[in-house]
């Protein structure tokens, strides 16, 4: 009976160190998974940051796109009006040119006109002035009568 104790006694105390064991593996464990609960929750954490700042970004990139189209076409419209003024400007030198050229034109018609005038004048200046003599010439000699 003796030794029926004994081995009951042994047997309870290799039982105790196995659940002790036990309580000690399972609480390791325990920690463990908690560890790794942990580290997954940090991990989708994580994970919901990294999707919300690449949301974040791609609605950046989409409006930078969207300015950047918007500065292309405004590019465009400003080449398109620089052009369209260029253009004009051509056309309004070449108008003033055409303008000049008639201006000369004009003043050296006015010029040979005055200068016409000028003979014109001076020719009947002289006539007027020979005229004048003749006038006075018979005026001073009477015609011989028949």
């Amino acid at each position: 009976e003796r030794q029926n104790k004994e081995l009951k006694a042994k047997l309870q105390e290799m039982e105790n160190q196995v659940k002790s064991k036990f309580k000690s593996s399972i609480s390791a464990l325990e920690a463990k998974v908690a560890q790794l609960e942990e580290q997954l929750e940090q991990e989708n954490r994580d994970k919901q940051a990294n999707a919300k700042s690449m949301r974040q970004k791609d609605k950046k990139m989409k409006d930078l796109m969207m300015q950047l189209e918007d500065e292309r076409k405004q590019a465009e419209q400003y080449k398109d009006q620089s052009e369209k003024a260029n253009s004009r400007m051509k056309q309004l030198k070449r108008q003033l040119e055409e303008s000049e050229e008639e201006s000369q034109r004009a003043t050296a018609a006015r010029r040979k006109l005055q200068r016409e005038l000028d003979e014109a004048t001076e020719a009947n200046d002289a006539m007027s002035r020979e005229v004048n003599s003749l006038k006075s010439k018979l005026r001073g000699n009477p015609e011989p009568k028949e």
